[in-house]
């Protein structure tokens, strides 16, 4: 079913640091040409939360999510085809995140407080 409040609600969540909100910019810090085990869980992590986000957002946002996501697929990407180095391009990320947040405000999403 297609609801941009609870994409929003899975992408923002409450905007701590378990969101992904938070955490894409902080794991991106460390793409790198070295990826450490916990690196590369994490990376796998967020890319399949993204996929189960993008299947319930609206076309509009989920042109954003993809964007968001585009980093997180070139590493999986690699990894399966058995690593190896990798030109990742992160810098649409910051990009669509602000029409996605713009989004979720325009569906009425609010970030609840801890």
């Amino acid at each position: 079913m297609i609801d941009a409040h609870s994409a929003c609600e899975r992408f923002i969540g409450n905007g701590g640091r378990y969101s992904l909100l938070q955490r894409i910019p902080e794991i991106l810090s460390r793409i790198g040409p070295e990826l450490g085990p916990d690196t590369t869980t994490e990376i796998q992590s967020i890319h399949g939360e993204l996929d189960a986000i993008i299947t319930i957002a609206p076309a509009d946002m989920a042109v954003h999510l993809r964007a968001v996501q585009l980093p997180f697929q070139q590493v999986v990407d690699v990894l399966a085809n058995g690593g190896g180095q990798a030109n990742i391009d992160t810098g649409a990320v910051q990009d669509a995140i602000i029409p996605l947040m713009e989004a979720c405000a325009d569906a009425g999403y609010r970030v609840s407080p801890q």
